[in-house]
């Protein structure tokens, strides 16, 4: 079934736990979580569902529907905010749009299970892996769909055409959630309050 996949991980988070005694580790990962839990209690998305493993978030929507992608950029803005401002957490990430499952397994205490498959996890994924500063791209077909989404005077997603940029070719650094593009094709990115064109750099 297609859906909206978002993959976000924490900026520079290898380099960091480098730095951190294991205690401190613990601490640092416990409050990333305890912040994307409260935005996520505070939301109560009922078309969005997610995992959070390490300092990596993946957040799906149950389908393709105006509400879902909306409640969806909603909570990704309301998580990226607000580890910043509680954490000083920076999040890169990439939104994908396409076919996603939850495999449903059979589980025992010692070994539990999150078994998920899908192109657009894995367009996300590989996406996201590509970013060398903060920000979350999008997928053209998810740019598109939001494009299409708030020309058709959507109320859901008109409070987000504010709040990405559409990049495009290969010629300068736009501020401030600059991506790095691997390929010389569109690209898009969610920033900080602001509507930009921006182009990539490689």
């Amino acid at each position: 079934m297609s859906k909206y996949v978002a993959f976000l991980d924490i900026l520079g988070f290898k380099e960091k736990l480098k730095k951190l005694k294991q205690q401190d580790a613990k601490s640092f990962i416990g409050r990333f979580s305890t912040t994307a839990f409260e935005q996520w209690e505070n939301m109560s998305p009922t078309l969005v569902e997610g995992y959070i493993v390490s300092d990596s978030f993946i957040l799906y929507t149950r389908d393709t529907s105006t509400q879902a992608v909306s409640q969806l950029l909603t909570l990704v803005e309301k998580i990226c905010q607000q580890e910043f401002i509680d954490n000083g957490i920076l999040i890169r990430g990439a939104i994908a749009k396409g076919e996603f499952d939850r495999v449903e397994a059979r589980e025992i205490p010692s070994l539990r299970k999150g078994l998920i498959v899908g192109q657009a996890y894995v367009d996300a994924y590989l996406m996201e892996g590509s970013i060398k500063t903060a920000g979350i791209a999008l997928t053209d077909e998810v740019f598109q769909d939001i494009e299409a989404y708030s020309k058709g005077s959507s109320p859901q997603v008109q409070t987000h055409s504010g709040y990405y940029c559409h990049r495009q070719g290969n010629a300068h650094r736009a501020s401030p959630a600059a991506l790095r593009a691997s390929e010389n094709r569109y690209h898009h990115a969610l920033c900080n309050g602001e509507t930009t064109e921006c182009e990539a750099v490689t």
